[in-house]
């Protein structure tokens, strides 16, 4: 049986693509909270995740100035570089836990962050 993941955090655009699987091996490697999509374009942060839930739900988030901050320099010592603080944006995402979730398989099309093709 599935169940609905709610999740939230940052996500923005890097600057130069990367490899996906050895970007997020190192990242985890090194106890990085940070992610990267299956393209290696988009970095992500996720923050109060929340799980098999069947309704509506109170999920408070962290302070978005701490949070910002937080992401900022967990790039800065992954060595992932975004275009500036103002290309990074707040997400939520509601997703079943059998699947993907939609940061790993959000894509850059036209210089903004798209789901699917």
């Amino acid at each position: 049986m599935s169940h609905v993941r709610y999740t939230q955090g940052l996500i923005a655009i890097l600057e130069t693509p990367v490899s996906s699987d050895e970007t997020n091996d190192r990242l985890y490697a090194m106890g990085s909270e940070i992610l990267v999509n299956y393209d290696g374009t988009i970095a992500f942060l996720t923050t109060g995740t929340r799980g098999d839930h069947d309704g509506p739900g109170l999920t408070l988030m962290e302070n978005p100035l701490t949070l910002l901050d937080a992401f900022m320099s967990a790039l800065q010592k992954s060595g992932l570089y975004i275009k500036n603080r103002e290309s990074v944006q707040f997400f939520a995402s509601v997703y079943s836990d059998n699947t993907d979730d939609y940061m790993m398989t959000s894509k850059v099309k036209d210089g903004k962050i798209v789901q699917g093709d």
